[in-house]
């Protein structure tokens, strides 16, 4: 497969399914550090994408779901915002609804931009160095 077609899509799947850019980039046969950097970057560029509307995106989803059920991504949302706030979303998100979910959830409850940005960025990257060490040491220790 092309190189930049595989970085292309462990990219898609970092912003997409964030879970499925660490597999797809060894499966790719990418180094740990080009997967890493790739599912990072997608992760961050999904949240960008909900960035650049911004507030009126945020705003409008709110006023969207005032008076209607939650569903169950937004409910697993909720509680983790109640409990541990815009850090705590920031680094769950990628496990749970995903980070551009996440962050319009964020823009919704009125966080500002650069704080969605700055914490989101910081999780997607936590998560992306620590897969990627734990998939590299593991299929190193599998003969890989």
């Amino acid at each position: 497969m092309n190189l930049w077609l595989a970085i292309g899509t462990v990219m898609a799947f970092g912003g997409l399914q964030f879970w499925l850019a660490f597999p797809a980039g060894f499966a790719f046969g990418l180094h740990p550090a080009v997967t890493f950097i790739a599912a990072a970057a997608g992760g961050v560029l999904s949240v960008l994408v909900v960035l650049i509307p911004g507030e009126r995106l945020g705003a409008w989803l709110a006023r969207r779901r005032k008076g209607r059920p939650r569903s169950k991504g937004t409910e697993r949302a909720s509680r983790i915002w109640e409990k541990y706030g815009l850090i705590g979303l920031a680094f769950l998100a990628p496990l749970f609804p995903g980070a551009p979910l996440g962050a319009l959830f964020a823009l919704a409850l009125g966080t500002p931009k650069w704080r969605v940005l700055l914490w989101f960025s910081s999780g997607l990257l936590a998560w992306s160095a620590g897969v990627t060490l734990v998939a590299a040491f593991g299929l190193t220790a599998l003969g890989g």
